[in-house]
């Protein structure tokens, strides 16, 4: 029974989660929803106390899963470097991928969850204490590429991933609408920003690649 209610458990926040990134909290039925899963609304206050204990719980679950997913493969691919050559075409690599339009509703679906915390403070402390613990899961991981001089030794590594996400997830601004600004000039400059920051130097990562 016990493995039943956590099958249920889970099935019925990853229906929440599909619901919620393609249409929004609003389109979140508990009847329609128990209906679909196969559940009684029973079972769903039994797990989640009410609708917004679900929704809360689905915010921050689709948010952490994100952050699992980026703090992981960051800190495998930092961890295989064996030069600063290498680690400079990691974040070379990185910022490719980071910057790129195609995770535009990745960048959408954090905003999201980010906004959804006005009016709900447990909402706001969980998603805060899940991105507090990304960023000193890396500065961890970064730690010893600084160590070894390959990034500057003055520079505090939370403060350091904070503001380096913070950067990545403003390219929204341009994601949005119909905006013509340039994406490929925003790249250029968000890597010149970032590369000075983390290296000492005011040029293109690419030339140090």
């Amino acid at each position: 029974m016990r493995h039943r209610d956590t099958h249920s458990r889970e099935e019925i926040l990853e229906r929440t989660i599909q619901i919620i990134e393609h249409h929004g909290e609003a389109a979140v039925r508990v009847k329609d929803l128990c209906d679909e899963v196969g559940v009684a609304v029973t079972s769903l206050y039994h797990f989640f106390d009410n609708r917004e204990g679900l929704i809360e719980a689905a915010q921050v679950e689709r948010y952490e899963r994100e952050l699992r997913r980026a703090a992981d493969d960051i800190t495998d691919h930092i961890s295989a470097c064996r030069t600063q050559r290498e680690f400079r075409s990691l974040v070379r690599r990185l910022l490719d991928m980071l910057c790129a339009h195609e995770r535009a509703g990745a960048r959408l679906n954090r905003i999201n969850v980010i906004g959804s915390v006005q009016g709900r403070p447990d909402l706001e402390r969980r998603i805060g204490a899940a991105q507090t613990a990304f960023h000193h899961d890396l500065a961890a991981a970064l730690e010893l590429p600084q160590q070894r001089g390959w990034i500057r030794r003055d520079l505090d590594l939370a403060a350091l991933t904070a503001w380096f996400f913070g950067q990545i997830t403003s390219r929204i601004l341009i994601e949005i609408g119909d905006s013509d600004i340039d994406g490929r000039a925003w790249n250029r400059m968000a890597t010149e920003a970032i590369t000075a920051v983390m290296f000492g130097e005011v040029r293109s990562i690419r030339s140090a690649a």
